[in-house]
């Protein structure tokens, strides 16, 4: 799950390979391209450049269809060495490292051999994970990364419990103010988001300004007063989801964190369902 993949900008030679490799990869796929060096998308413009007008405008198309399955990073690239030879930042942060056709080293592995392995990429859509914190976090990290609004869909989702003598409801109201003080913690390092936005059944947790009072808090804590709150109700029954303005999870049993060795069934979204929940909630 979340892949990242780095390929040299210079590794396609036409647009039938450009478009074999860059239909791998999406957010519903799980599969991301780093952007090494950054601006990736124009390194790689400016190498198709000798193709045709129309290639090129197809070439365009791909470009703007795959933007969201590029990730920035902050990894250090340096202009007088070459693509493969800088990877070697890139190489414990990737799945794999592709190049052009017919070189091979002993990092970077050629685009003809890749685009006919019917083992190179698999499936990194879902995951069964562990119900930690951490894993949540780096299952969401994607989202964080480059979306600049965030929706928490959870009916469940409670800050503060409702019942002072209810010990049980205090204890998940807890692990959910701890998961959400991480998951607005990381969205700070991303430096991208600016509107946060909680959906969660009021009935079942409080009403929703003492959960607004309660992330209002939560964020100023971590340094995330400058973004934009909300919270909105949800019907009881509704499934659990992490949403960005062009991706999304599906949280299986939610974002409640237990230390049990317990795992959560975390997937990427597919287009046809994530249409419809990006309208309607984002």
């Amino acid at each position: 799950m979340n892949d990242l993949y780095g390929i040299d900008p210079q590794a396609p030679s036409n647009l039938r390979d450009l478009s074999g490799l860059l239909r791998l990869f999406g957010p519903s796929d799980g599969r991301f391209i780093a952007d090494f060096p950054m601006a990736w998308r124009s390194e790689l413009r400016d190498h198709m450049k000798s193709l045709s007008d129309l290639n090129q405008k197809a070439v365009e198309e791909w470009l703007v269809l795959s933007q969201h399955a590029i990730l920035p990073n902050a990894l250090r690239y340096k202009p007088n060495l070459s693509w493969a030879e800088n990877a070697s930042n890139l190489r414990e942060h990737a799945t794999r490292l592709i190049g052009p056709a017919g070189k091979v080293s002993n990092l970077v592995e050629p685009l003809d051999q890749i685009l006919t392995d019917p083992n190179a990429f698999p499936d990194a859509s879902g995951a069964l994970i562990p119900r930690t914190i951490s894993a949540y976090v780096a299952a969401a990290k994607p989202i964080l990364m480059v979306s600049r609004k965030i929706v928490l869909i959870d009916p469940y989702f409670n800050l503060r419990s409702c019942d002072p003598d209810d010990r049980r409801s205090a204890l998940k109201a807890e692990r959910h103010r701890k998961f959400l003080k991480a998951l607005l913690e990381a969205a700070v390092q991303e430096n991208q988001c600016q509107a946060f936005e909680i959906h969660h059944a009021i009935e079942k947790s409080g009403s929703s300004t003492d959960i607004k009072n309660e992330l209002i808090s939560i964020a100023r804590s971590v340094g995330a007063s400058a973004m934009a709150f909300s919270v909105r109700p949800v019907e009881e029954q509704h499934a659990r989801y992490l949403l960005g303005l062009k991706n999304g999870l599906h949280f299986d049993h939610g974002f409640d964190i237990h230390n049990n060795q317990t795992e959560n069934h975390v997937a990427w979204i597919g287009k046809a369902a994530l249409e419809p929940l990006l309208k309607r909630f984002t």
